[in-house]
């Protein structure tokens, strides 16, 4: 796997909790399982989808976490870490209803 920056791991933890707040878990796992062979295409067309990316990361963020999907092993981690959140936000609701 590529290295991750603090900053790149900052940004996927921040992504993958919207994620999982909005519920939206399924739908991005999907878009990135389909889009994971292009993901060099995928990344460029992040510009496509800045003002959906606006809502969670500032200009500077949204640049750096293009790159960071430039990069076909992240696309994974980035994926492993949305699954995580999920699994993380499902214990906790257990462990409330109990």
């Amino acid at each position: 796997m590529a290295e991750v920056t603090a900053h790149q791991q900052e940004l996927v933890d921040t992504f993958a909790e919207k994620v999982v707040k909005y519920r939206m878990t399924v739908p991005v796992l999907l878009f990135l399982e389909t889009v994971r062979p292009l993901n060099f295409i995928a990344s460029q067309a992040i510009a496509m989808f800045h003002p959906f990316l606006h809502v969670f990361f500032n200009a500077a963020d949204i640049e750096a976490f293009r790159n960071f999907l430039e990069k076909r092993e992240n696309m994974e981690y980035l994926m492993r870490a949305i699954e995580e959140k999920e699994e993380q936000q499902r214990l906790e609701k257990m462990e409330e209803s109990q």
